[in-house]
């Protein structure tokens, strides 16, 4: 399973109770709490990597020219060992992270607002190191079934769909 911990307050408790789900795999953090990661909070981040827990930032779904200088003193941060991966909104986001040379040598997911809606779409986000997607919810049985095939042959196209679910 993955988390997603939209506030602070929601990521020290998940650290608290990690221990007693070992069936999370993964914590995506809204990316921007950066600005309140203390020294004391990312060695607590890197303990629970114990737990072959990985970290994702969750970039916000609308992202211009304000929200990359905002994110921009970060880049380091965002670079190190820390964090395994990106959940990407839009196009935006995505220039974003090239332009930082972050998509090199981390996971980038296409989350649902970027909507991958069939095989071509897939085809162009590879392109620019999106490995992964979040089934978006306007997606019809027929697109997906077109995304299907595609994911089925993984040694011709690496791509792999996760899906939304609430509850």
């Amino acid at each position: 399973y993955r988390v997603y911990c939209q506030s602070m307050q929601q990521l020290l408790f998940l650290l608290q109770i990690l221990p007693q789900y070992p069936q999370i795999a993964a914590i995506e953090v809204n990316a921007f709490l950066l600005q309140e990661l203390s020294d004391a909070l990312i060695e607590k981040l890197k303990e629970a990597k114990t737990f072959e827990i990985d970290y994702y930032l969750v970039f916000p779904p609308v992202f211009r020219q304000k929200a990359a200088d905002w994110f921009w003193p970060y880049r380091d941060l965002m670079a190190t060992d820390l964090f395994d991966g990106f959940f990407c909104n839009s196009l935006d986001t995505l220039s974003f992270l090239l332009e930082c040379r972050l998509a090199d040598e981390k996971v980038i997911v296409a989350d649902y607002g970027l909507y991958v809606f069939n095989q071509k779409a897939m085809e162009f986000l590879s392109q620019y190191g999106i490995s992964g997607m979040v089934v978006p919810y306007e997606l019809t049985y027929y697109e997906w079934l077109d995304i299907q095939k595609k994911e089925a042959d993984k040694s011709a196209y690496p791509f792999c769909s996760e899906y939304l679910v609430y509850g």
